[in-house]
């Protein structure tokens, strides 16, 4: 990265972490989502922890709108035009992502979700646009993937039929492959057991849900991500983290039955 593209992104890097500090102290797991900067090897990932949920403890009503349905998959999408090396691909996809971003922010401010986090996403979203032209691939994944890390806290204001949960372990794997990827091995140790933490507290779930089996590979993946940490610039910890993304398929298909 140039040097001037490298000062505009820590000023960016700076506006979100102070958008996503002061938030409340919540020990709701399914507000938790990870908080961690863009800029590879070094950092350190703390725990960003929601707000209550709603004001007054609201519960949860109401479909997914589309604009934050839009926004979820925009980030997944950049990460795989960012994996696959298409810069057009994903340029194109931050530039949605922006456009999407206000409809959604208007939407979750129709939920209740609090300003703070709002804030958080729109800043991360800023990140983002700022690295998409000319930064390095692995970084523009991470940041997009740091936008992933708020979708269950905010999915988990409707009436959803796949868990919250869900969606944070699709989070954890990736970002435990990224982390790995780009060398940051206590961030990968970290998201491994926050993956796991996640996991125990929805396993019961998945196999009321008829999916007993699947419970059983998954448990036995987060098992293997265990071992794997402990060499976290591994690609057998990276190849793990993609089996883990393809039983999240599983998961939320088994959700929808």
């Amino acid at each position: 990265m140039r040097p001037a593209a490298w000062i505009t992104v820590s000023v960016m890097i700076a506006i979100l972490a102070l958008a996503t500090s002061g938030c409340g102290d919540s020990n709701d797991k399914a507000t938790t989502s990870e908080k961690a900067t863009t800029t590879g090897t070094g950092q350190t990932t703390e725990k960003d922890e929601a707000a209550e949920e709603g004001e007054a403890g609201q519960e949860a009503t109401g479909s997914v709108p589309r604009t934050l349905d839009a926004v979820e998959s925009g980030a997944e999408d950049t990460i795989d035009f960012a994996h696959q090396g298409s810069r057009a691909k994903v340029v194109r996809t931050a530039h949605e992502l922006q456009r999407d971003l206000d409809p959604a922010s208007s939407d979750l401010r129709k939920a209740g979700v609090e300003s703070d986090r709002i804030a958080a996403l729109e800043a991360r979203v800023r990140v983002l646009q700022s690295l998409a032209p000319h930064g390095d691939f692995d970084r523009i994944s991470l940041a997009a993937n740091q936008i992933s890390a708020l979708m269950p806290e905010f999915f988990g204001r409707y009436d959803v039929p796949v868990p919250p949960d869900v969606l944070e372990l699709d989070y954890l794997d990736r970002e435990a492959q990224l982390r790995s990827i780009v060398g940051d091995a206590d961030t990968v140790s970290s998201a491994v057991q926050q993956l796991a933490s996640t996991w125990s507290d929805l396993r019961r779930r998945v196999i009321d849900a008829g999916g007993r089996r699947l419970a059983a590979r998954f448990s036995r993946h987060v098992e293997l991500m265990r071992q794997k940490a402990r060499t976290p610039k591994s690609r057998a910890l990276q190849r793990e983290a993609a089996v883990g993304l393809e039983l999240v398929d599983e998961l939320e298909h088994q959700f929808r039955k």
